[in-house]
């Protein structure tokens, strides 16, 4: 987490416990931080959060696209097909790991046929 986006956090939080509007708030953030202070509407957002009793600073865990990673696994099972057929295609590889349509498997080949 970056500790910029919690300090403004914080502040935006504190201000907000003491009354003041978000657009008072995003003005006193500007005044302080210059070009370097939030938008307005991420203190709307913010403000908004922490009226409906939000405590944590730090951003809600998401679901979402998990960490790509190549082992040296990944990298032997290609090479094994590789050596097989010489004149396979991304699309062969695809369809031989049973992920069909698959950007991330996709990429992960593009990635080791160019090294």
């Amino acid at each position: 987490m970056d500790i910029t986006k919690l300090k403004y956090r914080a502040v935006i939080e504190f201000l907000t416990n003491e009354g003041l509007s978000p657009q008072k708030i995003h003005e006193r953030l500007v005044s302080a931080y210059k070009d370097q202070s939030p938008s307005y509407a991420t203190v709307k957002r913010w403000v908004a959060k922490f009226k409906r009793g939000r405590d944590s600073l730090e951003d809600d865990p998401r679901s979402g696209r998990p960490v790509e990673v190549m082992t040296k696994e990944v990298c032997r099972a290609v090479e094994d097909l590789v050596m097989e057929d010489r004149r396979i295609k991304k699309h062969g590889f695809i369809t031989m790991t049973r992920k069909p349509n698959s950007s991330r498997c996709n990429g992960h080949v593009a990635a080791f046929l160019h090294h």
